[in-house]
Order: structure tokens, then C-alpha cells, then sequence
């Protein structure tokens, strides 16, 4: 038998670290806060110097930013999957126009109020996608969250107390600000549940659909304010002093400037917003984002110390409702980390769109192992579905479509699935009903799971000695009632609680998950060996046992094959 050796436990806790940090990273976390501490402050100091140079324009320059941004994500991520379905979606276009209308209005809000003002009511866009997530993808919302989205509010209305304008305008401003934080909400959210964002598997299927939404998003901001350029041309009116001309779109300084920041800044920003909108989703996006404030500040003191740029001074007034509104994101982001904390740990990820109604499982593979799990509650259900429909709180119809048609002819909702996945994984579904023993179904679903995982572990192949002449001599209530006392004894030992697989009559696997360098096979010979009471009668079983440890191995098959044939080895011995 292979033998662990104090390296190799070594190497065991070194794999789970390295599988703990890699489910880190997909969590999405990571790409949260480079946005928030790098990507995002470096486009806003971007942005305030090309806002000072005069020769160009701001829109013109964001037109050209969007066109270029898209371009290299196209050029890198290459002709591929999801290509023509990223462009027939209407959260692509819904997203492009999201944009253009969210530019104009910021445009608006800029009339009235002072770049600090503005940067810092943006930051209460949280409270907004809390709200818009509540109301329409079903997600709740924790104390914590009404805690932040309270500090939210409070910052808000001292910002808008603190304005130097008159009170007839500053009505028309909340409502402007409103809008504009609903608008980017939205925007977030049309990322969060755009149809092949979710479906992207690969980082260049993310690339390229984050170049096609960046690229038709590009089409209609350009196409729109060309539009009114021409417009203003045309009848020698000026709408709004920063609406670019013809020539602004021309100006080689701006070309060239928006180009650099499109395929440098701006793809990287887009990309990391696409990807954390779908993994973490809006709210917590928009929490994130406000680490903005903290790496903008930084950027700002080292390019004034180089008179790059003027350091910004805040007043008092300023920097406490900055610091209230920052605090109030802190507390919505680290709530929803902590509610990632238990899935990061196992390896998985929430789905932000589970309690969303309407929104369907989309590969077959999930939309099979939802069929094997009904099929395995209503076997022991005896087929009663209605008594399955009462317990699992799920109309019975739903249910026998479910039993009824396979993929592609029947859709079934990602809650729905949920509840049935989650409901057979806890109570029958995977259970042996004789002896409450798991069953093969469950052992191969753990298994792929370890191994995915890089999860080291040992299998004992177990064949119960002198079963049959119990049953012979005493009947078959007698050798049920030893198999179900045998699985409570294993049950109740420390290293296989809940790990006890029935996979023949007579036939167990065990699994033994951590400290794999201590071999059980004698304990688990000794426990099998305490006599079994039935009717007074002591019964007196043993075991052959053969074991083999995960790391030799990929697959579970040649694992129970091996072990099986040391079994044999054992009990000829």
C-alpha cells in the first residue's frame, strides 16, 4: 500500500492553501479590489487631465476611449465562442444605452455642482443596486446592509446640505443625482445578468464579450453625440458647451490620447467590471468601487509632489461626508464577503441570481444531475409525489414536468433547481434507506469534488466477514440489523462521520478526508469486531479491508478497482 510520509502531509495542506487562494481569486474579490485601489483611481486621474487640457474635448476623448477599449479586447480574446450571441442579447444594447444616457446626465449634474461633489454622491450608487436587486433579482438584504446603506444616506444628505446653490436648484440636482445612480446601478446590473457573461467559461470568452458590449456601447455613445454635433453645426446652436464638434472627434492629440487610455485603462476596467458583476454582483461592485476614493488620493499626492497635477483641498465638511459614505460601502462590501467567506473555503461560489424567477439552468449536465435527484427522492418517496411536492415546497406540476421531459424540451428555473439539489443533498436522496449508510450516487459525486479540488483522502474498501451465515441461520431482519449497527459504529468514529458508503450487499467504502497519514484499518477492524446484539443474541462479524490513498490517483474508478483487489488480497490471506 502507498505511504504518506511527513512530506507529503506537507504537500497536502500546501494543495489545499493553493485551492483555498485559486477559489479566492474566482470569487472575484481580487478583481474588486485591483478596480477599486488601481484600475478605477488610475482612469480617474486619466480623466482629470485630459479635463484640463484644453485642446481636448472630454466626450470626443470617451467616444474614442470606448471604440479603442473595445478593439484590443477583440484583437486579444480572437474570433470564438459567444461571439454572435454577446451581439443578438439585449443586455448588450440595453448596456450601451444605459451608458450614453448616464454620460448625458452626468454632463447635466456638472452644471450645477462642483467634481468633488459629484464624485462623492456617486459613491452612494450601493444604496441604489441594493435596492434594484431587492426589487427585481429577489436578493436580500442583511443588517449590515441596511446599517451601510443608513451611513449612505447620511453622507448623501450632508453633501447635498453642504451645497452652495439655491434651494429651487437644489431639487432639480437630487433628482438629477438620483437618476444618475439609478442609471449606474442599472448599468452594473445589466452586467451582472447579461446572458453570455454568465455563460463565459474562459478568460478570453470574457475578453471578447466584454470587447462586443464595449463595442456596440461605443457605437451608440459616438453615434449620439455626433448626431448632436452635427446637429449644433447645422443650426449654429450650442446645447452644452462640452457637446464635442466634428473636429474634436478629428483632433490627433485626442486620437492618440484616447487610444493609450482605451487599450491600457479603460479594456482593464470594463473587464474587471463584467467580471465582478457576475461573481460578487452590483451591490457589492458599487461597495467596492468606493476604494476609489482611497487610491485616487494616493495617485494624487504622488503626481503633485512630481507638479503632474494640483493636490485637491477638501473642507472639513467634505471630507466627513466623504469619509461617512466610504464607511457605509466598507460595511456593505465586507458583508458580502463574509457571506462568501464559507463558499471560498469550499472550493465554490454563490450564484447571485439564484432567487431570480425566469432565470433558467442553462448547460445539461446541471440540467441532468436536477432529473438523477428527483428521480432518487421519488424512488424513496415510493413515486408519491405529491407527499415530495408538500416537504420540498414545490408545485407538484413543476415537479412531474421536471420527470417528464429532458433538456431542451422543458426549462427549469436555477431557484427550482436549487431547492431540489439542496433538499436531496441534505435528507434521502443520498442516503442507502436500509442502512442510512451514503449511497454510491453521493460517493461518486464527493469524489469528483475532491479530486477537482485537489482534496487528498483515503478510500478502505470493506467486504463484511460471516454475513451470510447470519442470514442463513437467523434470517434477513437479523443480518439487516447487524449491516445497520455496523454503519452506526463506523458512523460514530471521528475520522468517517458521515463519510460511510454501502456500495454491494455486504460491501462499504470509507473516506477519510485529512490527517491521511494515519492508517485506520485496525480501528476500523476493531470496531467491526464488537458483537452485534440482536434479540440477545451476540453476533459476531469482521471485515477484509483494502486501501488506497487519492494521490496516486485521478479518477474514483481505479481507486475502488484497486482497492477492491486488495480487499481480496487480504481476505485470501
Amino acid at each position: 500500500m502507498p505511504i504518506i510520509n511527513s512530506r507529503h502531509s506537507f504537500l497536502y495542506f500546501k494543495i489545499k492553501e493553493k485551492n483555498m487562494n485559486n477559489s479566492l481569486l474566482k470569487s472575484g474579490w481580487i478583481h474588486a479590489l485591483v478596480m477599486g485601489l488601481i484600475a478605477y483611481p488610475l482612469a480617474s486621474i486619466v480623466d482629470k487631465l485630459v479635463a484640463v487640457n484644453e485642446d481636448v474635448n472630454i466626450l470626443a476623448f470617451t467616444c474614442l476611449m470606448m471604440l479603442s477599449s473595445s478593439f484590443i479586447l477583440l484583437v486579444i480574446a480572437g474570433p470564438g465562442k459567444l461571439t454572435k450571441e454577446s451581439l443578438k442579447t439585449p443586455h448588450t444594447w440595453i448596456y450601451g444605452i444605459l451608458e450614453t444616457i448616464t454620460v448625458a446626465v452626468g454632463i447635466m449634474i456638472m452644471v450645477y455642482i462642483s467634481a468633488t461633489e459629484a464624485a462623492a454622491l456617486s459613491r452612494t450608487t450601493a444604496f441604489f443596486a441594493l435596492g434594484i436587486s431587492l426589487l427585481f433579482l429577489n436578493q436580500p438584504v442583511n443588517k449590515a446592509e441596511l446599517i451601510g446603506s443608513g451611513f449612505l444616506i447620511f453622507g448623501f444628505m450632508l453633501v447635498i446640505n453642504g451645497m452652495d446653490i439655491p434651494i429651487e436648484t437644489k431639487g432639480l440636482v437630487i433628482l438629477l443625482i438620483i437618476v444618475k445612480n439609478i442609471l449606474q446601478a442599472s448599468k452594473k446590473i445589466t452586467a451582472e445578468v447579461h446572458k453570455t457573461n454568465r455563460k463565459s467559461k474562459t478568460f478570453k470568452e470574457d475578453l471578447r464579450i466584454v470587447g462586443i458590449v464595449m463595442g456596440v456601447t461605443s457605437v451608440i455613445v459616438s453615434a449620439t453625440f455626433v448626431l448632436l454635433a452635427i446637429f449644433q453645426n447645422s443650426y449654429n446652436l450650442t446645447i452644452h458647451q462640452d457637446i464635442p464638434t466634428i473636429m474634436d472627434f478629428l483632433n490627433f492629440e485626442t486620437f492618440v490620447l484616447a487610444f493609450i487610455s482605451g487599450i491600457i485603462l479603460l479594456s482593464l476596467n470594463k473587464y474587471l467590471e463584467f467580471y465582478v458583476s457576475k461573481t460578487l454582483g452590483a451591490k457589492y461592485l458599487m461597495a467596492m468601487a468606493s476604494l476609489q476614493l482611497v487610491g485616487v488620493y494616493f495617485l494624487e499626492v504622488i503626481l503633485s509632489n512630481f507638479g503632474i497635477l494640483e493636490m485637491k483641498v477638501f473642507s472639513p465638511e467634505s471630507i466627513l461626508a466623504l469619509s461617512i459614505i466610504f464607511i457605509g460601502n466598507i460595511i456593505i462590501a465586507m458583508s458580502g464577503f463574509m457571506k462568501d467567506l464559507s463558499f471560498i473555503k469550499r472550493g465554490e461560489k454563490q450564484d447571485t441570481l439564484a432567487n431570480l424567477d425566469g432565470n433558467f439552468i442553462e448547460e445539461e449536465d446541471d440540467f441532468d444531475l436536477v432529473k438523477l435527484n428527483l428521480a432518487n427522492l421519488l424512488n424513496l418517496y415510493n413515486t408519491d409525489s405529491k407527499k415530495l411536492s408538500t416537504d420540498i415546497e414545490i408545485d407538484r406540476i413543476v415537479l412531474d414536468n421536471i420527470v417528464n421531459y429532458d433538456y431542451g424540451e422543458f426549462k427549469i428555473e436555477n431557484k427550482i433547481a436549487k431547492k431540489i439539489n439542496d433538499f436531496a443533498s441534505q435528507y434521502v436522496a443520498t442516503k442507502d434507506k436500509l442502512t442510512k449508510a451514503h449511497n454510491r450516487y453521493y460517493l461518486d459525486h464527493l469524489a469528483n469534488s475532491l479530486f477537482k479540488k485537489n482534496e487528498l483522502f483515503n478510500l478502505y474498501y470493506l467486504d463484511l466477514n460471516k454475513f451470510k451465515p447470519i442470514n442463513d441461520k437467523y434470517g434477513h431482519e437479523a443480518g439487516d440489523h447487524v449491516l445497520a449497527e455496523t454503519v452506526a459504529k463506523l458512523n460514530e468514529l471521528e475520522n468517517f462521520n458521515n463519510l460511510v458508503f454501502r456500495v454491494g450487499e455486504d460491501e462499504f467504502v470509507l473516506l477519510q478526508i485529512g490527517n491521511i497519514e494515519q492508517k485506520l484499518e485496525d480501528l476500523i477492524t476493531q470496531t467491526i469486531e464488537v458483537p452485534v446484539e440482536y434479540q440477545e443474541i451476540p453476533l459476531e462479524i469482521s471485515t477484509s479491508i483494502g486501501q488506497v490513498s487519492s494521490e496516486n490517483y485521478d479518477n474514483l474508478e481505479d481507486m475502488l478497482k484497486d482497492a477492491d483487489r486488495l480487499m481480496f488480497e487480504h481476505k485470501k490471506s
